[in-house]
């Protein structure tokens, strides 16, 4: 009777119609319910034949690195009256795990390629950066991995999975910062 009434409501909207008058039915059994229904397998979809997510993986040092900026703009570090970092660039080698910690006033593309040139002159160059969308990624620093023969990998945008090692770096980096910030205040 519910279902036939409200063909097309989700599970949760049927849940609190159903909870008015009976006890003890569950959102969850409600979508077991719907999803066994033809109706509404035609009306919502649940594609099954989604592709499968590839890891990230590397054969060699300095094979392939993931590059991101954690915003630092709640605890900026000071060094100077004109010398203030907000912004941190984690370079990461997919290989060996080894990290980059380099600290940034802005997230200018000018500024992340000097960056980043300086760690090239350190180790060398990679084959491969991968990226998020950023613009601080974008410009100077295209350029400057062209002349180097780096290719560049932009990750799709709001997709955080395929910068997962960094992006797990980061999570922790940043926990690890509040912890100290907070124990030193």
């Amino acid at each position: 009777m519910y279902f036939t009434k409200y063909k097309g409501a989700g599970a949760r909207k049927i849940y609190h119609i159903i909870a008015k008058a009976f006890c003890g039915v569950t959102e969850r059994r409600i979508q077991i319910f719907l999803n066994r229904q033809q109706i509404n397998q035609q009306i919502h979809p649940s594609f099954k034949n989604k592709q499968k997510l590839k890891p990230v993986t590397s054969k060699e040092v300095m094979n392939r690195i993931q590059m991101d900026i954690v915003d630092m703009n709640r605890n900026p570090v000071e060094i100077s009256e004109d010398k203030v970092f907000r912004y941190v660039l984690v370079v990461l080698d997919v290989f060996s795990r080894f990290i980059f910690l380099r600290p940034l006033q802005s997230k200018s593309s000018t500024e992340v390629a000097a960056v980043v040139m300086q760690i090239f002159s350190d180790v060398g160059p990679p084959k491969i950066i991968q990226t998020d969308q950023g613009t601080e990624f974008k410009g100077v620093v295209e350029q400057v991995m062209n002349k180097l023969k780096v290719k560049i990998i932009h990750s799709r945008p709001y997709h955080p999975q395929s910068q997962g090692k960094v992006v797990l770096l980061i999570i922790s980096f940043v926990m690890v910062i509040h912890f100290v910030h907070l124990n030193t205040d």
